[in-house]
């Protein structure tokens, strides 16, 4: 017998979720939970990277970018998980710290990982390559970034420390 709310596709893409054995194991909706939470802050993350790089880049305020439907999205993925945590309620207990400041917090880690020398490089070598090449498929962004990330290349020794 199949719990009425499998299939929360907008919270885990792709994944069917069957209550039943998920709450059948010791601390499994537990579990279950803190997966979803870590990727879906990861995902919001992803989301407001290029908005963040954006309005780096041109140096202007995020607010003024036209990337609505991102920033749209990542306030959509909180409600997401409280309509997924309220679900889980029935099995487990799940504290509601995670909807404290949700998006300054994930924008605030996002900026974290841009301001890194490394990668934020990349993301201008990336940004270059695309005003270039005007597109991109994942396996070339993939050579890109591992190519400035590798040691060796002329990237790598302007952040070694002499």
């Amino acid at each position: 017998h199949k719990h009425p709310d499998c299939g929360i596709a907008f919270i885990i893409p792709r994944t069917l979720i069957d209550m039943d054995s998920l709450v059948s194991r010791p601390g499994g909706a537990m579990t279950f939970w803190t997966q979803c939470l870590r990727e879906n802050e990861n995902y919001a993350r992803i989301l407001l990277a290029g908005p963040l790089a954006e309005a780096k880049l041109l140096k202007k305020p995020l607010r003024s970018m036209g990337a609505r439907s991102d920033l749209e999205t990542v306030l959509d993925i909180r409600t997401g998980l409280d309509q997924f945590r309220e679900m889980l309620a029935k099995y487990v207990d799940i504290p509601v710290d995670y909807r404290t400041n949700f998006y300054p917090r994930v924008r605030q880690q996002t900026r974290r990982i841009l301001s890194r020398p490394r990668l934020w490089k990349a993301v201008t070598v990336l940004a270059n390559d695309l005003i270039y090449w005007r597109y991109l498929r994942g396996h070339d962004v993939e050579e890109t970034v591992q190519w400035v990330l590798s040691p060796g290349n002329q990237f790598s020794f302007q952040f070694r420390r002499q």
